[in-house]
């Protein structure tokens, strides 16, 4: 298993043991820590991103405007992720 897998397969049981129906990644250091380094900001002096994660316990999804959803999935490499 690597490291995003590992840190999935936590965010995904954490709903379960929290009640929770997602989790919402909102947080620039979230976000990288969720993504395994992906950068959500366009301001590096701000808390909160450009993009929001939910994680559900099935699905992921990625929150943003169109501009920066290309962005995120081609240069953060997301794609490959497979969120939604």
């Amino acid at each position: 298993m690597n490291e995003f897998e590992i840190k999935q397969e936590r965010l995904h049981q954490l709903p379960d043991a929290r009640g929770p129906d997602a989790i919402v990644l909102q947080r620039v250091s979230s976000f990288a820590w969720a993504t395994c380094g992906g950068a959500s900001y366009i301001n590096t002096a701000v808390t909160f991103g450009a993009a929001t994660l939910v994680i559900t316990r099935r699905v992921r999804y990625l929150l943003t405007n169109n501009i920066e959803a290309g962005r995120l999935l081609a240069e953060e490499g997301l794609a490959i992720l497979e969120v939604t």
